[in-house]
């Protein structure tokens, strides 16, 4: 594990500091959970944590002005990143429901004057795909990254796969039934004639 720490470091403080990566796909691998145990790095390792599973909230506590300088990132591109971050998780969240300005306004601890123009910002870094209702005070997010991609998603990826195999299978096997049942019936009209 020693060999790899300075990989897992480096890996962890390009995520935190790259804006354009929301979605981390390495958070289980065991180099970096063992960061959490190293004293040096266990500040660095909860700040991921929290912009991979927490809120603004956590993100404020744990976004210490020493872990944000050893990342090489601004607070204020830090808090830029935690929001659209955040913003995620209220659009899973709601998987296709109406989301209000309000709770947007909350969890993104933003004015509400800010809220039109972050949702804009998230849809054009194509983050999500979303509907602004200016008149209800309402977004409906249809589609997000999720900010991880862990072996609990992939789980579930392929239990959509294998529906989705299945659901085919069945299609096929009543599109054979009713191609052999109308090859039957024909081959009886033959007959008769």
């Amino acid at each position: 594990m020693a060999k790899v720490k300075p990989f897992a470091i480096e890996a962890v403080k390009a995520f935190i500091r790259s804006p354009d990566i929301f979605q981390c796909d390495f958070w289980e691998l065991p180099a970096v959970q063992q960061l959490s145990r190293e004293p040096g790095s266990a500040a660095l390792l909860r700040l991921l944590d929290v912009m991979l599973n927490g809120d603004l909230q956590g993100f404020k506590s744990a976004a210490s002005p020493a872990v944000l300088e050893s990342v090489g990132i601004s607070q204020d591109a830090a808090l830029d990143k935690m929001r659209l971050m955040a913003l995620l998780t209220l659009g899973s969240r709601a998987n296709g429901a109406a989301v209000p300005f309000a709770d947007l306004q909350t969890a993104l601890d933003i004015t509400p004057e800010q809220v039109q123009p972050w949702i804009v910002r998230a849809i054009g870094s194509k983050l999500i795909d979303a509907k602004i209702d200016q008149v209800a005070g309402t977004v409906t997010i249809t589609r997000c990254h999720h900010r991880t991609f862990t072996s609990k998603e992939w789980q579930g990826l392929g239990q959509q796969l294998s529906a989705l195999r299945d659901a085919l299978q069945a299609t096929q096997d009543t599109l054979l039934s009713r191609q052999a049942g109308r090859g039957a019936a024909a081959r009886a009209a033959q007959a008769v004639h």
